[in-house]
Parts: C-alpha cells; sequence; structure tokens
C-alpha cells in the first residue's frame, strides 16, 4: 500500500514537472516574438482581457474544474485517500495536455501560483458517465480518467473555462468532502 502511495505521488510531481516546462516554454516564446517580461504586469496572467465578464466588465477568471467519484472513497472500493486524489491529479494533467494549444490553457498555465481548481464529487460511476456524455454533446473540452488496468472511469477533469461557460453543466454537483 505504500508503494502505491508514493507512486500516485510520483505521478502527480510529474504532472507538476510537465506543467512547469510548458510554462518556461510559453515563456520563452512570449519573451522571443514580444521583447517584453510577461510577468511585468500586476494582473493574474489567466485573465482574459478580450472577454469581458457579463457583471461590471471585469476581466474574466478561468478555472479548471474536476469531478471525482465519492463511491471511490467509501465501501466497497474504500480506496485510500491519496489513491482518490490521485485520480483526479491524472486527469488534470490529462486535460491540460490534451487542450495545451488552446488559448484558455495557455493563460492558464502562465501564472502557476494563482491557477484556480474546482473539485466536485459525483457520488458514482453512472453519474460521471451521464456528466461525460452530456459535456460531449455540448462540446465542452474534457478528459475523463479511466484508471488502468481496471477501465474503470474514476474523475472528469475540463479545460480551463471562464466559470460562466461551464458552470450550468456543473450546478448538481457538490464540493468534494
Amino acid at each position: 500500500m505504500m508503494l502505491e502511495k508514493e507512486e500516485h505521488l510520483v505521478a502527480c510531481d510529474r504532472g507538476l514537472d510537465f506543467i512547469k516546462e510548458l510554462r518556461k516554454v510559453d515563456l520563452k516564446d512570449q519573451n522571443t516574438s514580444a521583447g517584453t517580461n510577461p510577468n511585468s504586469s500586476n494582473r493574474p496572467a489567466f485573465q482574459l482581457n478580450r472577454k469581458m465578464a457579463a457583471s461590471g466588465g471585469e476581466p474574466q477568471i478561468l478555472v479548471q474544474y474536476l469531478v471525482l467519484r465519492k463511491d471511490l472513497s467509501q465501501a466497497p472500493f474504500s480506496w485510500p485517500a491519496g489513491a482518490v486524489v490521485a485520480q483526479a491529479c491524472h486527469a488534470a494533467t490529462a486535460a491540460l495536455h490534451l487542450h495545451r494549444d488552446h488559448p484558455h490553457t495557455a493563460a492558464y498555465l502562465r501564472e502557476l501560483e494563482r491557477m484556480r481548481k474546482v473539485v466536485l464529487e459525483a457520488p458514482d460511476e453512472t453519474t460521471l458517465k451521464l456528466l461525460a456524455e452530456t459535456l460531449q454533446q455540448k462540446n465542452i473540452d474534457h478528459k475523463l480518467w479511466m484508471e488502468q488496468p481496471e477501465n474503470m472511469p474514476t474523475c472528469i477533469a475540463l479545460r480551463s473555462y471562464p466559470k460562466e461557460e461551464v458552470s450550468r453543466y456543473l450546478k448538481k454537483f457538490r464540493l468534494f468532502q
């Protein structure tokens, strides 16, 4: 069991290392093309100024939503907390990687210290799969993480989105506890 927890931690660390490398490449590209320091502004880099939020003209904040199966931590599964958290790490990393060329993802990754994630809970596999179908039908970019070798859906991670664009699909889910 201890080895399993360590493997999950290593996987999360690798995902974070990958994101840091993406950020370095993005910053290098910006410095080369613009000749300016992308960190010179006081506003968070992941705020998009092109689109203004409906209320008050404020820039939209990007959020990455994750929906994690709650039943994995309960009987009959009874997965340890670290194993459940690792599923969210895998899904988040995969979603960011798959959509790394999207402007929202690039903006989200520019300022690692100000990332916003919201982790919600789905009661079971069926609910998670239904959400995945809905997101697919509505063309919402996401990754349904399948734990291997069991081929078991465990978590959905959306790419980063302005909250207003995706909250209607997630409003029935509560914060993961």
